[in-house]
């Protein structure tokens, strides 16, 4: 919506540990809210919670900062991590205009942006699994800048309805499984998964060759391109929910940062499969047969039984998000 100076967002940058700058910042950005500084988070409510939500929300978070730190080697940069708590869809487009100068989809419901490592999420009570989504992609790019967009948003998505034990999260059965059963025919399959390339909105470089070739971005994602962005990234959460159950999502994750997450295009696109189908020990082709009849037998639903999603019991704990 508007220019905003690089150094209106580097300002915002507190070193951990400064606590009270950080309060400073917070009451500066949001007068009528809630801040508390934890750990290496900051947390600004303007949704009306309480300091024992805050402290609870901040606990949860900083456990998963170590949890991404010790299983994907993602260590958290040395300045706070702001998080903007609202409640409610519509707050998030506003913040976003105000804090960002950003013009966000009325449908959005989190978001984060990297120069002032920021995260911003609709969230009216303690449950954040939104939050721990938008985490990794922001902690992901400050770590190693950009990565294939299957993992990016299989991995991020993977946590956002999630349980824990101890220090451990896993990913659990949510929405995106019936979106991917409402979109099976428009399913990539493994290897085509691995090889896509970032979808129009992700990359500024496809959206200017639309607007230099006189059309809008917005009309040029029409609802058959809608529908194939559904089922691939619904697609991408269940099949690394699957290599997860397996002990191998990490295998694979560590096979492609060890490449240096190349940039995929044309003969990297072929190395990254190879690189998966090496660390995995067989083939796409035999991956995606896996992966299909694990998911038509119901295998989400029954791993998800097995670690006590349907036994109410105080070790599990289990984030949510719309």
């Amino acid at each position: 919506l508007r220019d905003i100076p690089r150094d209106a967002f580097t300002d915002r940058l507190v070193r951990v540990g400064d606590e009270e700058r950080a309060l400073r910042m917070a009451r500066r950005l949001a007068p009528e809210g809630r801040a508390v500084a934890q750990d290496r988070l900051l947390l600004i409510s303007r949704a009306g919670h309480g300091a024992a939500d805050l402290d609870s929300i901040a606990r949860t978070l900083n456990r998963f900062l170590r949890f991404l730190d010790t299983t994907y080697d993602i260590q958290p940069p040395g300045h706070y991590l702001t998080v903007h708590l609202v409640d409610s869809h519509y707050a998030v487009r506003q913040l976003a205009a105000d804090l960002h100068g950003l013009d966000v989809s009325e449908a959005t419901v989190g978001y984060t942006f990297v120069d002032d490592a920021s995260v911003v999420a609709a969230v009216a009570g303690t449950a954040v699994g939104t939050v721990l989504h938008e985490m990794f992609h922001l902690l992901v790019r400050a770590r190693f800048g950009d990565i294939p967009q299957w993992l990016d948003e299989g991995i991020a998505s993977l946590y956002e309805v999630s349980g824990r034990r101890g220090d451990r999260y896993f990913g659990l059965p949510n929405w995106r499984g019936r979106v991917l059963e409402t979109l099976w025919s428009r399913r990539p399959s493994v290897e085509e998964l691995i090889r896509t390339e970032w979808f129009l909105f992700d990359d500024p470089e496809q959206v200017a060759a639309v607007e230099r070739a006189g059309e809008s971005p917005h009309e040029f994602l029409d609802e058959s391109e809608g529908q194939r962005q559904a089922a691939s990234t619904a697609f991408a959460r269940y099949f690394l929910l699957y290599l997860e159950q397996r002990g191998e999502l990490v295998p694979a994750f560590r096979a492609i940062r060890d490449s240096g997450f190349a940039t995929l295009d044309g003969d990297s696109r072929d190395h990254a499969v190879r690189l998966v189908e090496a660390a995995l020990g067989r083939s796409a082709a035999a991956l995606d047969a896996e992966f299909v009849a694990w998911f038509r037998s119901g295998g989400p639903e029954r791993a998800a039984a097995g670690r006590g999603l349907l036994v109410a019991g105080a070790p599990l704990y289990v984030a949510t998000t719309n």
